[in-house]
């Protein structure tokens, strides 16, 4: 999900802002449709504002869709958004209907695209495969990479987990000869990134695949997003176990992601509820910050079930979520690497104590999650903060480190 410009335009409805909606994803660019999600910050709205409605056009002004009416609150979420539409219009209503045009200022909004088109498929990359970590004592191993399905469309996809064992087992045997891994002693747990609101097709079929669906998640479908919404249902450190007798997939662990409109996240303003900052919701709300540590936990304890653990964390293409937390996980792990470092050792899927490239090609997080995880290193090394240096902004010198 990511953040979109917003406009001022001269349009053909009353009192209105544009937005124009430039669509790219977690690392990739796609023909998109389906959700848009706005924020409103409601104290700066008059008593006489009582509901917005939000008319979509295309290139040429052409109205996509005009949506019934919201009543006013911080959020609202707009769906089926037609695949044409290039901007936004919205309306200010009184309650009697009235269509306000003078006695409403402009206000300050925020607006996020988010792909759930069938024309949207994401797949799974052997290339976005990379192991991150081996712990001997149990046998367990840490990987990341994309999402673990592939097939012509979002509905019919097949699993990958065996191929991740195959391709795991391949790249151990050069990074760590002496560790000893059979494919036939590993279950596969995952540790999705990913939402259940732009991903919820997938993040289903990955439950489908423990005999499971969406409606035993917490906070899952047909629930409010985000989680830090009903944060008292959802609980991230929960493994949702196999029901089925042959298991597909040994567990799945669901720990959604926020990505921050700033970059890094803004910790001053309380925008969200005017309760939080960004800041506050990514890490505290959204629990991010103890995600890496959870990883690790999962990696050094042992199985129940006398299976060792092959954990897969990923969201969807596997750069910018997987990269953020990829970024945490060696920070956490190896105290004297700066935050730099650490990115540019994710990026290439490095191995705990190695430097070995493993993704092919380099993944770049966009720097709205090289952001969260920048705060992630300050809020770890407030006695430290030299550790963390200043935020790469994903320009000039620093192009490398992040993407815009």
């Amino acid at each position: 999900m990511e953040r979109i410009s917003v406009r001022v335009a001269a349009v053909w409805l009353v009192f209105s802002f544009t937005v124009m909606l430039c669509a790219c994803s977690d690392g990739d660019k796609a023909i998109w449709s389906g959700t848009i999600l706005v924020e409103h910050q409601e104290e700066n709205l008059p008593d006489s504002v009582h509901h917005v409605r939000y008319a979509l056009v295309d290139e040429q002004g052409n109205q996509t869709l005009l949506s019934s009416s919201f009543t006013i609150s911080s959020q609202h979420v707009l769906t089926n958004i037609p695949i044409n539409t290039t901007a936004m219009i919205i309306e200010f209503c009184a309650e009697n209907g009235e269509v306000l045009d003078e006695d409403v200022q402009p206000i300050a909004f925020t607006a996020y695209i988010a792909y759930s088109a069938p024309r949207y498929n994401p797949e799974f990359v052997d290339g976005r495969v990379a192991v991150v970590d081996v712990d001997k004592a149990t046998g367990n191993v840490l990987v990341r990479g994309s999402i673990p399905l592939t097939g012509d469309t979002r509905e019919a996809k097949s699993y990958q987990y065996e191929a991740i064992k195959v391709i795991t087992k391949e790249k151990l045997k050069t990074l760590d000869p002496d560790f000893h891994f059979e494919i036939a002693d590993y279950d596969v747990i995952e540790f999705v990134l990913h939402d259940n609101a732009t991903n919820a097709i997938e993040l289903n079929l990955e439950m489908n695949a423990l005999g499971r669906s969406l409606d035993d998640i917490a906070n899952g479908f047909g629930r409010k997003w985000l989680p830090y919404d009903n944060d008292s249902d959802w609980e991230p450190e929960t493994i949702y176990t196999s029901t089925i007798a042959e298991k597909i997939l040994g567990g799945l662990v669901w720990w959604p992601m926020f990505a921050c409109p700033s970059k890094p996240c803004d910790n001053t303003i309380r925008k969200y509820d005017g309760l939080y900052t960004e800041t506050e919701v990514a890490l505290d709300k959204m629990h991010f910050i103890d995600a890496s540590a959870y990883l690790r936990t999962l990696l050094t304890t042992a199985d129940g079930s006398g299976k060792k653990r092959l954990i897969y964390f990923h969201c969807v293409t596997g750069t910018d979520r997987t990269g953020a937390l990829h970024i945490t996980y060696i920070l956490d792990n190896n105290p004297d690497l700066s935050f730099r470092e650490a990115i540019e050792k994710a990026k290439i899927g490095a191995m705990q104590g190695s430097d070995v490239q493993q993704l092919d090609p380099v993944l770049v997080p966009l720097c709205a999650y090289a952001g969260l995880a920048y705060r992630y290193c300050q809020e770890k090394n407030k006695d430290n903060l030299v550790r963390c240096g200043e935020m790469p902004d994903g320009l000039g010198d620093n192009v490398s480190l992040c993407r815009p």
